[in-house]
């Protein structure tokens, strides 16, 4: 029995370590192949620079290097696409009992205490009184628990605190279409991302808006534009003359050079040296717009929102849906208290 026993138990030891070798030798392998393969393969200095790669990356493929140099460059970008200021100042408004109605920016506040309807009653302008009667209050409740909670200036997905950048739940492709009263003075549907997380958060959102608007497009209906192959090309032929004029074939040249003549009515398209083209006859063949636009065509934002028509329930349930989406596809975790699928879509109503 034990016999038996330390048997089976060097069978599987054997197994398992059989199966570890193999799987180094194969990763090995892999290594070899595509350290052999970069050797081999010419990578345009264009597109990858050595300045641009590590060291350690030297083994990797040409296409892993270039997502490697997208990805860098996409990042050196991240602080001008990003929020100069905070979106959230949490500056907070009371009404003239001093009873608090929500959380304001500070340039909001300035402005109510610039008209006199208003004034700050600490001395660092964290918070502003009104001097009237507001129009709407807020009942105490879970209904109002956004507008009047401190909101922290974070990611809402992954609680990064630096490169913030908005973020519309409902896009602003169809938000900006909506009426007033479904965007005025309504920042509930508009949180922060970092960039990672508003890379892939918008990748996801704008599949979704593509399926919307193919279901609502007629299957006969006609492209936004189309190319003139004719003018395509010869832009092509114009680009390849100013980028690369002296390492184009002479049979090239002179191919290309007739075409761009005959099009712009300057020889006979037989006589192929009759001319010179200038540098400003052929800046102006690239800039030739080669796309017919369809003048029937209805952007994909305008064929939505004019499916919603004007009933409010309808706009109010197409909110809720992708606030719904927001939740179930990007999981957030910060996001500000009180936020919920059923805030007040309405201005005026929370």
């Amino acid at each position: 029995s034990a016999m038996s026993t330390l048997i089976t138990l060097s069978t599987s030891t054997m197994a398992a370590l059989s199966v570890f070798l193999i799987s180094s030798c194969i990763e090995v392998a892999v290594q070899k192949h595509y350290a052999e393969r970069f050797e081999q393969v010419k990578v345009k200095p264009k597109r990858i620079k050595k300045k641009h790669i590590d060291n350690s990356a030297a083994n990797y493929p040409p296409h892993i290097l270039r997502e490697m140099v997208k990805q860098r460059r996409r990042l050196s970008k991240i602080k001008e696409l990003a929020m100069k200021t905070p979106l959230y100042d949490n500056v907070r408004m009371l009404d003239p009992d001093g009873v608090l109605l929500c959380t304001i920016s500070k340039k909001k506040g300035r402005w109510y205490v610039k008209k006199g309807i208003g004034e700050y009653t600490d001395d660092t302008n964290g918070t502003v009184k009104l001097l009237f009667e507001p129009k709407n209050r807020s009942e105490p409740g879970e209904a109002s628990l956004y507008a009047r909670s401190d909101k922290v200036n974070q990611c809402v997905c992954c609680g990064d605190t630096k490169n913030h950048m908005r973020f519309y739940v409902v896009p602003y492709a169809y938000r900006r279409l909506l009426p007033d009263k479904f965007k005025s003075h309504l920042s509930h549907d508009i949180v922060i991302l970092c960039h990672d997380c508003y890379v892939r958060c918008s990748q996801e959102r704008q599949r979704r808006m593509n399926n919307l608007e193919e279901e609502l497009r007629p299957p006969d209906s006609k492209p936004q534009s189309e190319i003139n192959k004719e003018l395509c090309f010869l832009r092509k032929c114009a680009l390849a003359l100013l980028s690369s004029n002296n390492k184009l074939p002479e049979t090239k040249r002179v191919e290309y050079e007739g075409k761009i003549k005959a099009h712009l009515g300057l020889m006979n398209p037989e006589d192929a040296e009759s001319d010179v083209l200038t540098t400003a006859q052929l800046q102006s063949m690239v800039e030739t717009n080669y796309r017919i636009e369809n003048p029937e065509y209805i952007p994909g934002p305008v064929l939505v929102i004019k499916a919603l028509g004007d009933s409010d329930e309808t706009i109010s349930e197409f909110v809720r849906e992708w606030r719904r989406f927001f939740l179930d596809n990007f999981h957030p975790r910060f996001l500000p208290l009180g936020w919920s699928v059923d805030n007040p879509l309405i201005s005026g109503t929370g």
